[in-house]
């Protein structure tokens, strides 16, 4: 109970956006636990958001996340986050999903990595907005001698019409669609972003490199 980090999953959905010298943080209670045989369980209800902009957000959010691990596989997740923002109602939506993500050891010092994600987000709370629009996320590749090699693709869907595309007002937006921050809110015509990883630890410091194709999710823009 109180001022905290939540933090889920691959972040994309809650985070406290590390990326700012002010991090996002959530005034909330939340319980984490495995009472409910092998499934991991989080519940938290979110009064305010402290944004890294150094907004604060009223909120009466609810988030709900469930997984479980399949030895030696990967790791499956279902989720809903209802967001209701009184300060910011267009944010205002209820997202429901299923996620999976694992590695398989293949060779020495070689695995394979693999996600999937899919969801469907709708308006909630007081959104004057009518919103009906899928994410989806697939992404595979390779990490050998600590070197990770990844393609994937998202969609944020969206069909033009205002404030109908997928957002991710609690998530992370730099790490997945490009560290300028172009796409900090999703376009009406929503986004497709086809990307290529290369990931590599030297020492104590990490060096990425990342190439995206961005593309609208509706209309044909590039």
């Amino acid at each position: 109970i109180g001022r905290q980090y939540i933090t889920l999953d691959n972040q994309r959905w809650v985070a406290n956006l590390p990326w700012r010298q002010k991090h996002q943080t959530f005034d909330a209670a939340g319980v984490s636990t495995r009472a409910v045989g092998p499934i991991d369980l989080y519940y938290a209800y979110v009064h305010r958001v402290s944004t890294p902009l150094r907004v604060d957000l009223d909120s009466s959010s609810l988030v709900l996340n469930l997984a479980h691990d399949f030895d030696g596989v990967g790791r499956l997740t279902g989720y809903g986050y209802l967001i209701d923002l009184a300060d910011a109602a267009r944010l205002s939506c209820f997202t429901a999903g299923l996620r999976f993500a694992g590695e398989h050891g293949v060779a020495e010092k070689t695995e394979l990595l693999y996600q999937a994600e899919l969801a469907n987000q709708v308006d909630a709370g007081d959104n004057p907005d009518e919103r009906d629009a899928m994410y989806y996320l697939l992404e595979a590749g390779a990490r050998h001698r600590g070197v990770r090699y990844l393609l994937g693709f998202e969609s944020l869907g969206g069909d033009g019409s205002p404030n109908g595309a997928v957002q991710v007002p609690f998530g992370k937006r730099f790490f997945f669609n490009g560290w300028v921050n172009q796409f900090v809110f999703t376009p009406d015509t929503g986004l497709r972003d086809y990307y290529a990883k290369v990931i590599a630890p030297w020492r104590m410091l990490e060096f990425e490199l990342a190439g995206h194709d961005f593309q609208a999710d509706s209309g044909g823009a590039h």
